[in-house]
């Protein structure tokens, strides 16, 4: 079972609005359908905190997982105690003949494309999507299907994993982050934070999405990358300083890669990280527990991408493109 493991939240401040109001759900008010697409351990355990604060939620799996949740319910460990919930559960979210107000997105980024258009028969007029996976393509993707007025780009910051099917443990964080493009604290963002809120889900909504969405995708490449490619814990990525000038030359093309969007990151960003996360013991990245377990892999989202990227602005990236080419031969 994974370990508990509390650090230091890296994430930036300068977008971040912890004063916004939040509070109970009001009695009056229906409370908003929740689609979780993607129930694993990043969907499983958000959809698990919106059914206990009380919203209708519906949550899409598949294989064991999907079975264990239909016979047993979901059961979440780890920060937020010993829990189980039964939500509805089936691999087709058109099977529940539901309009969801939101869908929170929970699929691999390789899925993104084929989601959407598993998505389009049960989007309503008001449905907005929360796109808070990993990588920053899936934003785009999902814009572009259905428009940028019904998706709001973010990412989440859990540190979770399915121990076996049905059962997720959480060992650190919890929150999501999103936002508008512009940095408005537009009305649905504020609906959106008031539903979360509502529901216990540490939500965050930021002035500054892109430069967060960087930032995460700056951690997710400098760290999921390699110990997904060599099956280590992040402990292993500081044990001497060969391997710690690969991370500054990860860095170096995420940052090219940044400021193709307009989005400046820093050596006080990359410091920031390095410093929280140097003393992990133990701790498996998502990328990592894929790689055990024999699952796909998410890597294109992140050194494909920057490959990608580099040729698309002419800048080189070295590191990206080999442990683009080294994932594939998986």
């Amino acid at each position: 079972m994974s370990q508990d493991i509390r650090f230091k939240d890296f994430s930036p401040t300068v977008g971040h609005t912890d004063a916004l109001p939040a509070g109970p759900w009001p009695e009056h008010k229906p409370k908003p359908v929740f689609l979780v697409h993607g129930a694993g351990a990043v969907g499983g355990y958000y959809g698990a905190k919106l059914a206990l604060g009380g919203f209708p939620t519906y949550m899409t799996a598949r294989g064991a997982h999907l079975a264990a949740i239909r016979e047993r319910g979901l059961r979440i460990t780890g920060m937020i105690g010993d829990v189980v919930v039964r939500p509805p559960a089936d691999s087709d979210p058109a099977a529940f003949g539901i309009t969801p107000d939101y869908i929170l997105m929970g699929v691999k980024s390789m899925d993104t494309a084929a989601s959407a258009e598993q998505l389009a028969p049960v989007m309503g007029p008001g449905t907005q999507i929360l796109a808070i996976q990993n990588g920053v393509e899936n934003y785009r993707i999902l814009a572009d299907r259905f428009g940028a007025d019904r998706v709001l780009r973010g990412y989440c910051r859990v540190g979770s994993e399915i121990v076996e099917p049905g059962h997720i443990h959480q060992a650190a964080f919890g929150q999501i982050i999103y936002g508008e493009e512009d940095g408005r604290l537009s009305p649905r963002v504020m609906r959106a934070h008031g539903a979360l809120t509502a529901a216990g889900v540490e939500s965050k909504p930021s002035t500054a999405i892109a430069y967060e969405v960087w930032k995460k995708f700056l951690w997710n490449s400098l760290f999921n990358m390699p110990s997904g490619l060599l099956g280590v814990t992040l402990d292993h990525l500081f044990r001497s300083a060969d391997t710690e000038r690969v991370l500054h030359g990860i860095f170096a093309e995420v940052r090219a890669g940044a400021a193709t969007e307009g989005v400046t990151l820093t050596e006080t960003d990359l410091h920031d990280i390095l410093d929280a996360t140097r003393p992990l013991q133990g701790y498996r990245t998502s990328t990592m527990q894929d790689r055990v377990k024999g699952k796909p892999l998410e890597y294109d989202a992140f050194v494909g991408y920057l490959s990608r990227l580099g040729k698309k602005h002419g800048f080189p990236t070295p590191v990206s493109d080999l442990l683009n080419d080294l994932y594939k031969m998986i």
